[in-house]
């Protein structure tokens, strides 16, 4: 019969070579799941490492349409700015071109004032040069009236002058004083006298008031200045001589037909007259258009004459008609 330990010492080195094998096959399992981790980790690190690559391709591809979308914007703010930057150019060019244009009127400007200005001082000498012409003048010329007045108011020969019934009346006249000195009375006959002619009363006063307006208007055309033909001056002149007068400009339409002849602010064909008014009066002169010429005289005026060669003159009388002038009595020019 066979000893129970052989058995048993069978079994156990079947045993111990069944865990050889075991352990044989184990060390090769062991390997093989070993390679078989790596490979499943190889595995998962490629498609991390995919998944990583795709995140960093969306990633780039995301920056790049970023930078796109910049790289417009600059571009477009970089058209804007070269736009902005031509229209200023433009607008600086038109800026210098109007300042130009704005520098050359102003040196055109400042030339035409300085000339006007030397036209002005020109005409404004020669124009207080006939001022002081026509106060000798009207002072002559008041002289010689009184001078009349005083030998047709004195006595003729052989006869005595009767003293007057009251004082000389004196009549304020503009800055001027006419003195209206009474008729003298009636010498008594005698035998051998000649009865005396009448002496014809002096002129009243507005009379005497047109006659100095009458001679402030011949020496201002006698001056024979370079403005003799502009109102404006020849009013400044009158007033020198008689404060409260105004002189103006009115006009005839030539083209009219109508009677009384009418004097107003213009007309279809307007011809310049000069109206001289004061203390309520009016009177008209013809507008000396230059030194060798009137304007017009006809319908208006009798005679001929020239303004530098002037040596009487009657201005026209003319009545107040609304906002027109109507000729009453034509004057006379000689």
């Amino acid at each position: 019969m066979p000893d129970p330990t052989d058995d048993r010492r069978d079994r156990l080195r079947a045993s111990y070579d069944d865990l050889s094998r075991a352990a044989s096959s184990l060390s090769a399992a062991v390997d093989a799941f070993k390679t078989h981790l790596a490979e499943q980790e190889t595995a998962l690190n490629d498609a991390r490492s995919a998944d990583a690559l795709r995140r960093l391709e969306a990633e780039i591809a995301r920056l790049e349409a970023q930078h796109a979308a910049d790289m417009r914007q600059v571009e477009a703010a970089a058209d804007e700015s070269a736009q902005a930057a031509t229209l200023l150019e433009a607008e600086r060019d038109e800026a210098n071109r109007v300042r130009a244009a704005v520098e050359k009127r102003l040196a055109a400007a400042e030339a035409e004032r300085d000339a006007a200005r030397a036209t002005l001082d020109a005409e404004r000498h020669a124009a207080d040069a006939d001022l002081q012409r026509l106060k000798a003048d009207v002072a002559v010329a008041r002289a010689e009236r009184d001078a009349a007045r005083a030998e047709a108011s004195a006595p003729r020969s052989g006869q005595s002058a009767a003293p007057p019934a009251a004082g000389p009346t004196v009549q304020p006249v503009g800055s001027a004083t006419v003195k209206v000195v009474p008729p003298a009375a009636k010498a008594r006959a005698t035998p051998d006298a000649v009865p005396p002619e009448p002496v014809a009363p002096s002129d009243p006063a507005p009379s005497a008031m047109g006659e100095t307006i009458a001679g402030a208007f011949r020496a201002w055309c006698a001056a024979a200045s370079a403005v003799v033909g502009k109102v404006g001056f020849f009013a400044e002149a009158l007033r020198q001589v008689m404060p409260g007068a105004a002189a103006s400009a009115v006009y005839r339409d030539a083209n009219s037909q109508a009677q009384p002849i009418t004097f107003g602010l213009g007309g279809s064909s307007p011809v310049e007259y000069w109206l001289v008014a004061a203390e309520g009066r009016h009177w008209l002169f013809p507008q000396p258009l230059s030194p060798g010429q009137f304007r017009e005289l006809a319908p208006c005026f009798d005679g001929t004459a020239t303004p530098a060669a002037l040596a009487a003159v009657r201005p026209a009388e003319v009545r107040s008609s609304g906002d027109r002038f109507e000729l009453g009595q034509r004057g006379r020019v000689a």
